[in-house]
């Protein structure tokens, strides 16, 4: 009698560590608290056990047979690949599921929502995990990193992203192209098409609860829609990047808010009205790029406020005026791009003489007008030619310095020509 209880004891064991089921196991057949099948209220007690059935769920919903180098439902849970445990409450639970790529295909399964001390969900690289964010993902409140860069998956963000407060990483950035598939017998099948698989409609405005994001990235994701005033409520952003996606409407004065981010890109959409001087409260940006909108008005005076500014990008938009003085006094600035506006007036004479880490400015086809800064010619005692400026298409006159005329051939392409009637003394 002994030795059977132990054999009945040994594989339930083993039906808890290892997954063993080759079924998908319904969340409605999970154990409940108190509950039994057929109860409206029903809800399953967290634990390892479910944990395991939520893991073998996923494995079978996403194709786990075909992953590589997976150990899944063949060894014990410690040692499945992309999975981590802790103890919480005496119990190793898990509280991190990392796959990349590994052949994922198909859509997640609901039974996702048992993991309910995950702390990290990253399914990225795989170009075959489609449909949308499932509800039971939004129920994840443990969350602190939630990554789905490069997938396909399609839908609208739910409001309901705003129940996950604990988030410091929101990542569902997608590739600009589509990479690659995996046919029926396993192998791989490139593509050079433009992704389509895009997200839709707009950012709710929920997105202002998590405010102890300090990741947000949906770069290509197709939003639409107006930037939410409520993004200037995630204080403790160090980067933010909406760029190349489909929104529309003014940048909100509120981004100024963010005054922990170091990088901050917008391009790429079809945003409309001015720079908000607002956003210059944002003191610590390092990178800030606003290119490839439909910007209008001028470059605002308060941009001189962001000390640490060191890649500054506006270009192509309808900006007019001129560049503002106080660009001196950024000084850090290494790369400036605002090329292809309706800028007017001279270059400020000590752009450069104040930024030893300058080595581009982009100022090409504009309506500028006077001389280049003396910078141009400047080589710190080095002999080398140290700062690139583009100028062709404008209406610059005066001389090129004479360190510059060492490089015929390649500095033609960046200062000629010039508009009719304008252009340099002694350089045709």
């Amino acid at each position: 009698m002994k030795r059977s209880n132990f054999l009945l004891s040994m594989i339930a064991t083993s039906a808890i560590l290892f997954g063993c089921s080759k079924e998908n196991v319904p969340m409605d057949e999970v154990l409940s608290q108190g509950g039994t099948k057929g109860d409206e209220n029903r809800t399953f007690t967290p634990s390892r056990r479910n944990d395991s059935l939520a893991l073998v769920a996923i494995y079978n919903a996403l194709g786990g047979e075909n992953w590589e180098y997976c150990y899944w439902k063949r060894t014990p849970m410690r040692y499945w690949n992309g999975i981590k445990f802790a103890d919480i409450n005496g119990e190793q639970r898990v509280v991190a599921l990392e796959l990349y790529g590994s052949r994922i295909k198909g859509q997640l399964p609901k039974e996702i929502g048992m993991l309910t001390e995950l702390r990290t969900l990253r399914m990225a690289g795989s170009d075959c995990l489609r449909g949308s964010i499932i509800d039971e993902v939004y129920d994840l409140k443990k969350l602190k990193v939630l990554d789905f860069r490069f997938t396909e998956l399609t839908g609208e963000l739910s409001p309901r992203i705003g129940q996950l407060t604990e988030l410091d990483t929101l990542i569902l950035w997608k590739s600009q192209f589509k990479a690659h598939t995996w046919d029926e017998n396993g192998k791989i099948q490139w593509h050079d098409g433009r992704n389509t698989e895009l997200f839709s409609g707009s950012i709710p405005h929920e997105i202002g609860r998590l405010t102890k994001l300090k990741f947000l990235n949906f770069s290509r994701c197709g939003f639409t829609g107006v930037l939410p005033e409520e993004l200037g409520n995630l204080t403790a952003l160090d980067r933010l990047d909406l760029s190349e996606c489909r929104f529309t409407g003014s940048i909100p004065a509120s981004l100024g808010n963010l005054r922990n981010a170091t990088w901050m890109a917008l391009s790429v959409n079809q945003l409309t009205g001015s720079i908000p001087a607002e956003l210059c409260r944002a003191e610590n940006l390092e990178t800030l790029i606003l290119s490839d909108n439909q910007l209008t008005g001028s470059i605002p005076e308060e941009i001189g406020q962001l000390k640490q500014l060191n890649y500054f990008s506006i270009a192509n938009n309808h900006l007019t005026g001129s560049l503002p003085v106080s660009m001196e006094e950024n000084a850090r600035l290494g790369i400036f791009y605002a090329n292809d506006n309706q800028l007017s007036g001279t270059i400020p004479s000590q752009l450069g003489r104040r930024h030893p880490l300058l080595v581009y400015v982009h100022l090409e086809n504009n309506q500028l007008t006077g001389s280049l800064p003396d910078i141009v010619g400047n080589d710190w005692g080095t002999g080398v030619w140290t700062c690139q400026f583009f100028v062709a298409n404008n209406r610059m006159t005066g001389v090129v310095p004479d360190l510059l005329l060492r490089f015929p051939d390649s500095l033609r392409k960046k200062l000629l020509p010039q508009q009719p009637g304008f252009g340099f003394e002694n350089f045709r």
